[in-house]
């Protein structure tokens, strides 16, 4: 056991990774690159040399950490131990020669609360995922099933359930909300060729452009515009479903429940309804804005 160990924690997102490296009780550095880092859509071998590339360029002074605990967005459990070992065998091309955990993203944004504690995660940032965690380990999950599937109540869901929503009321009533002005302005769509501007519009844009219109609809539902207060109050019905369901209709949920994500980690109309509707159902609600700070108490926990 090393008495002051220098340790690092990495929360690998879908197309950013933050880093966090330090002893216990000193000054933190921390770090955001724009790297995609999801290993399901890059694939376990390029992930783990993404992933590898990354923590050499963050050795400072040839001082390697004591140990690393990594959070991957789109883990499946099952696999963790094949990705831990492609990772093991990156570093070790780059001489690095580490003590290293990996974990699933929902793992890494409960042991905010501290490493190896038991209660439920609901996370909502892009996608969404609620999981159940069992001494920091995950041993359920609701949802968190890709865009394409599921991530019911995410950003992504949001941002594409409001655009119909906006779409079809200009269509069926000729009404240009406020949700549909900032649609125009968001994805420069021409108004004057409304419909077929946002039809080709959203032919070209990414899951996570979508996504990012999720802002906007918040920021309509705060000025009270019906489509969007419509959309936020069903994701958020989303979202608490799937968290009660996951820890099992109130045998765990008595525990801590974690929120993490950008749409639940801020003050606005989804957080605060999410929030109403399960505090009566959990023992402590917190939220967790900095995850990886979760993967770095994990790799601290793991020099004792």
């Amino acid at each position: 056991m090393t008495t002051n160990p220098i340790c690092m924690g990495i929360d690998a997102g879908g197309s950013t990774l933050r880093i966090a490296s330090g002893q216990r009780g000193a000054q933190l550095r921390v770090s955001r690159v724009a790297v995609p880092s999801n290993v399901t859509t890059l694939g376990p071998e390029p992930f783990s040399h993404a992933i590898a590339d990354q923590i050499a360029a963050h050795v400072v002074d040839g001082r390697v950490p004591d140990s690393i605990a990594i959070g991957v967005a789109g883990l499946d459990p099952d696999t963790r131990d094949e990705v831990q070992l492609r990772l093991v065998r990156a570093l070790s091309e780059r001489r690095l020669k580490v003590t290293l955990s990996v974990h699933t993203d929902a793992e890494v944004a409960f042991a905010v609360a501290g490493a190896k504690q038991s209660g439920t995660v609901l996370i909502a940032g892009t996608g969404a995922l609620a999981s159940r965690i069992e001494e920091g380990r995950e041993v359920g999950s609701v949802d968190g099933n890709g865009s394409a599937l599921g991530d019911f109540g995410g950003g992504y869901w949001i941002g594409l359930e409001a655009a119909r929503g906006a779409l079809r009321d200009w269509e069926l009533v000729g009404y240009r909300s406020q949700l549909m002005s900032s649609l125009i302005s968001t994805f420069d769509i021409d108004p004057d060729r409304l419909r077929w501007s946002t039809i080709e519009r959203f032919r070209s844009l990414s899951v996570s452009e979508i996504a990012s219109f999720a802002q906007a609809v918040l920021v309509s539902a705060a000025s009270n515009d019906g489509r969007s207060l419509d959309v936020v109050h069903r994701a958020a019905d989303y979202l608490v479903e799937s968290a009660l369901a996951v820890s099992r209709g109130g045998e765990v949920s008595r525990r801590k429940l974690v929120l993490a994500g950008s749409l639940l980690t801020h003050e606005n109309a989804l957080s605060r309804r999410v929030r109403s509707l399960l505090a009566s159902h959990f023992r402590a609600v917190m939220p967790a804005p900095e995850p990886v700070l979760g993967a770095l108490e994990i790799a601290w926990s793991e020099t004792r």
